[in-house]
């Protein structure tokens, strides 16, 4: 392919690009996509997909039913694609410099990331959620050990340490996170999600609640968190999905004990204000301090 990819613009090689990104991630691309994005002619989206089919002729087919180009069983990516690249572009759109990374303006880093998840392994749950599709897939689970489990993928999930994706588990019966390390292999099944396993018929993710964050009651100066944390009046107050919460609250270590005191954690500069509105929100299982008790009646989370 190399020989063939020097002779096309930078521009081409972009849109050829994304025409493996939706075969790759999303299983299907017709020419509105291509048009829509790029915001050329219908000849010019014609142009791209037949060249696209002379360098990777193996990658997709034409259905006449959907008038689209789906993505063929033996699919080998031209491009290279990181993870981060993949996850970027699913999450907030995929951008101009997606075939060839512009330097960053400043100098940047981050905290080291947990592993990343297999970027085939990611790509397949997102064919799933885009297409409505349940899944079936060996899953390492720590009570469990490894399983098939069948699920109803709808939605990635970054907690901020590793990424999951949430569906509808049907071994259990119910919604819950699994963690994309832990999927040894995924296979995409034909028949359709019934309407208690889409992400409409998922009550936690479609929940929104308040959180009120203060200040923890260990500190001696709570006027400098509440500066960081832009409190008003003390206060902090963040609406966020019942389903997310607990991820929230484990990566901000907020204290979410029934009774914060001077005693606690010192790690803590966070306690939650509002935890006897929140006896519904099963992710708090995993919020520090979080009562044990109330976790065995809201449920694991977990697949």
């Amino acid at each position: 392919m190399g020989t063939e990819m020097d002779t096309i613009s930078q521009a081409q090689r972009e849109r050829l690009f994304y025409i493996e990104f939706r075969l790759r991630f999303f299983g299907i691309i017709n020419r509105q996509d291509m048009e829509l994005r790029f915001e050329i002619r219908p000849a010019a989206a014609t142009r791209d997909f037949r060249l696209y089919k002379t360098i990777a002729p193996g990658n997709l087919v034409y259905d006449p039913y959907s008038k689209a180009y789906v993505r063929s069983a033996n699919f080998t990516p031209c491009f290279d694609l990181s993870c981060d690249q993949a996850l970027t572009g699913l999450c907030a759109g995929l951008g101009d410099d997606a075939v060839v990374r512009a330097p960053a303006a400043v100098s940047a880093d981050s905290p080291f990331r947990y592993h990343l998840p297999d970027v085939d392994i990611l790509a397949a749950f997102s064919r799933a959620i885009y297409q409505g599709k349940p899944v079936s897939m060996q899953y390492l689970s720590v009570s469990t050990g490894c399983s098939e489990r069948t699920i109803v993928p709808h939605a990635l999930v970054d907690s901020g340490v590793r990424w999951h994706v949430r569906g509808y588990d049907r071994n259990n019966h119910r919604f819950s996170d699994f963690v994309l390390n832990r999927v040894q292999s995924v296979t995409q099944l034909a028949a359709v999600a019934d309407t208690h396993e889409v992400q409409v018929a998922d009550e936690q993710w479609n929940l929104h609640v308040l959180l009120e964050l203060v200040p923890h009651p260990a500190l001696r100066h709570p006027e400098v968190i509440e500066a960081e944390y832009g409190m008003k009046d003390g206060v902090a107050r963040l609406q966020v999905r019942s389903a997310m919460a607990g991820y929230l609250m484990r990566l901000w270590d907020v204290d979410c004990g029934a009774g914060s005191t001077v005693n606690s954690n010192p790690s803590h500069l966070l306690a939650l204000n509002n935890r006897e509105h929140l006896s519904n929100v099963a992710s708090l299982v995993l919020a520090p301090n979080w009562n044990q008790t109330e976790a065995l009646t809201t449920g694991n989370i977990h697949g």
